[in-house]
């Protein structure tokens, strides 16, 4: 069966003999790939969420994001942030995670308008209904909010509070990301962006300073993601700013929907001990 996302039927899904969804954009092909996200539990750190994500193949070889971008014109973009959360959706029961939260991303630039972002909404609590889940143990990282239409981020955050979704949001080191969001809003969920937090990891003056940051999001209410944590110093410096959640190569890499979940606890003594050296997935 195919499933269109747009008038024209080129951006679609379809499913693979063993029932994995793959998405269809003209000439790529998308799969989802799964990061696990830690929480400390103990002396260990347990997998507590995924984050879903879509991964452009064309010919069978994986595409950079931004090159799969740019092919895509720009009245489609919304249509294809869509398909990706719903390809993390329909095959979070091939990744092997179950009873854990699934984080998802949407492009607030490319929504264009507040009443689309509704619709869009109301599509993903079908979806989220139809693959059986729980709305509270999903949430949606906004991205794209400064260049968005402040009634479009209003119209997002009202849209998924009211369906029982969490609001996630992304801080990159180029200011408080709360401040991007109209007030009264806040986020459930902060995410440190991998690539600024190894910078920060390395020195440290700034990684006494990244611990005040991570204080200071979690007195708003909200959880605070470490992301790309991909050394034992990097891994040293989100445990000791007392963030909640953790992800990174060091960790567990991406891995496409079908391969096997890391499910056993890491105990964190071990982490600092292996020195292992872990490639990058993307």
């Amino acid at each position: 069966m195919i499933y269109s996302f747009s008038r024209h039927g080129d951006i679609a899904i379809v499913a693979d003999e063993v029932g994995i969804e793959i998405g269809i954009v003209g000439a790529h092909r998308l799969r989802v790939c799964y990061q696990p996200i830690f929480a400390r539990l103990g002396a260990s750190l347990c997998a507590v969420a995924v984050y879903g994500f879509a991964m452009p193949f064309q010919h069978g070889q994986a595409v950079p994001h931004q090159a799969f971008h740019d092919t895509v014109p720009p009245c489609e973009r919304f249509a294809v942030t869509a398909l990706g959360a719903a390809l993390g959706l329909r095959n979070l029961e091939h990744a092997g995670a179950g009873g854990v939260r699934l984080a998802l991303r949407a492009d607030l630039q490319s929504a264009a308008t507040a009443g689309r972002v509704r619709a869009a909404v109301r599509l993903l609590a079908v979806e989220i209904e139809r693959n059986r889940l729980d709305p509270r143990a999903v949430s949606v990282e906004l991205t794209g909010i400064a260049k968005a239409d402040q009634r479009t981020v209003l119209a997002a955050f009202d849209a998924l509070r009211h369906r029982g979704i969490a609001v996630a949001i992304l801080e990159q080191g180029n200011g408080p990301a709360l401040g991007l969001l109209p007030d009264p809003l806040r986020a459930d969920v902060v995410r440190i962006d991998g690539a600024w937090f190894r910078a920060v990891a390395r020195h440290a003056q700034t990684a006494r300073l990244f611990a005040a940051l991570v204080r200071a999001y979690r007195s708003s209410g909200a959880q605070v993601l470490v992301d790309g944590i991909a050394t034992e110093t990097g891994l040293r410096v989100a445990l000791d700013s007392e963030a909640e959640l953790f992800s990174g190569p060091l960790l567990a890499p991406p891995a496409l929907a079908g391969e096997v979940f890391p499910d056993a606890p890491l105990p964190i003594e071990a982490l600092f001990a292996e020195r292992r050296v872990i490639q990058l997935f993307r």
